[in-house]
């Protein structure tokens, strides 16, 4: 056994070995793990939808959804107003297939789910802005024409004329008209055009019309049976027609 003296001024006598301490083994720190995140799936591009200054409503012809596929439009609409969208296929086959889906930006507020067979939805806008307008299909390619109306409403101001519009029917879409009245008020609407070719119609909240727009008449008069919303059509159903019909819709309302 070697004994190791250290000398006064620090040096290390020969025959003895400086210890040196064992070197902790080196390691690499773990990998990380790189999280992967959902890919969202693609939202299909969607048509937006322009219903003309004069109009109240659009029809779009010729459209075609594919085999179990989807179509898409945008609409852009103000709070508590009343919107109509009905899909009509062109084949009796496809009715029970045909789905129409109405949601909010981002899918957020859903009006009216998917629901196959269901191709139609009436109701009051919760809020300004754009909405989505789905047509899913899950039986075989086919077409249909989407019809979309917004009716306009109308606010009476005291006078004899209570209200006039100035206005265009572009056949075959009709322009739709609200108006709030009490049971018991008299009516008298009149709508004038060249060629007298635009005719009214007239239904009470309650589904029970007053006129038909089929009977061709352009006046009505008589005393609304119960109070709340009425709806005032103004169409074009002679055929062929011209394009574009100007008309002139007046109203009166008495106690």
């Amino acid at each position: 056994m070697t004994i190791c003296l250290l000398l006064s001024f620090g040096l290390v006598m020969a025959g003895c070995r400086r210890a040196t301490p064992p070197r902790a083994p080196q390691t690499s720190p773990p990998l990380a793990t790189p999280t992967r995140r959902p890919v969202p799936s693609p939202v299909a591009p969607a048509t937006e939808i322009r219903i003309p200054d004069s109009a109240t409503g659009v029809i779009l012809p010729d459209q075609r959804v594919p085999a179990g596929g989807s179509v898409a439009y945008r609409l852009s609409a103000l709070a508590g107003q009343r919107l109509s969208v009905a899909v009509n296929p062109f084949s009796v086959e496809s009715l029970s297939a045909i789905a129409l889906e109405v949601t909010g930006p981002g899918s957020a507020a859903v009006l009216q789910p998917r629901t196959p067979g269901v191709a139609a939805w009436e109701g009051e806008l919760p809020a300004s802005q754009t909405y989505r307008l789905t047509v899913t299909n899950e039986g075989p390619a086919t077409g249909f024409a989407l019809h979309v109306q917004i009716p306009r409403r109308i606010n009476f101001v005291p006078g004899p004329i209570a209200a006039k519009v100035n206005g265009v029917v572009v056949p075959p879409v009709g322009n739709v008209f609200l108006l709030t009245a009490r049971a018991g008020q008299v009516l008298t609407a009149t709508v004038r055009s060249d060629g007298d070719l635009v005719w009214l119609g007239l239904v009470g909240e309650d589904g029970q019309p007053l006129v038909r727009s089929h009977m061709g008449q352009a006046t009505f008069a008589g005393t609304l049976p119960i109070g709340g919303d009425y709806t005032l059509d103004v169409v074009v159903l002679q055929e062929p027609a011209p394009p574009t019909v100007p008309y002139t819709l007046t109203l009166e309302m008495t106690d």
